[in-house]
């Protein structure tokens, strides 16, 4: 009797452990759903994002492409070609492969009003 009534608080006891883990791992289940489902809105806001970058891209890479009758040339503080657009090419005579990624030291040295933002 004795050894029964011990098995069966044990068996409670168990129970109750066990019902409380089951518990502890719905709501730590319902948490990972939820932290899941906010990262998939995430991925996905971040790729609508890439998208609408990639098309401004394009559509800046073929403003500049059309613009044939300007010369447009980028460069970096230390004078690095980034941008050398048809027009360029056309009025200077070189190629956009020839000047990109290369310091010439016609564009390597700002004039001082630019420098200092002072441009009016």
């Amino acid at each position: 009797m004795l050894f029964s009534g011990l098995l069966g608080g044990f068996l409670l006891l168990l129970t109750s452990k066990t019902i409380g883990m089951e518990a502890l791992i719905a709501e730590r289940t319902l948490d990972l759903d939820n932290s899941n489902k906010r990262l998939r809105e995430e991925v996905e806001e971040r790729g609508r994002t890439e998208k609408a970058i990639q098309a401004l891209n394009r559509s800046y890479q073929n403003l500049l492409s059309a613009a044939s009758e300007v010369s447009i040339i980028a460069t970096d503080p230390k004078g690095v070609i980034s941008l050398f657009n048809r027009g360029a090419e056309r009025m200077l005579g070189y190629s956009a492969s020839e000047m990109v990624e290369k310091k010439h030291r016609r564009f390597s040295t700002l004039p001082p009003m630019l420098k200092h933002g002072d441009v009016n």
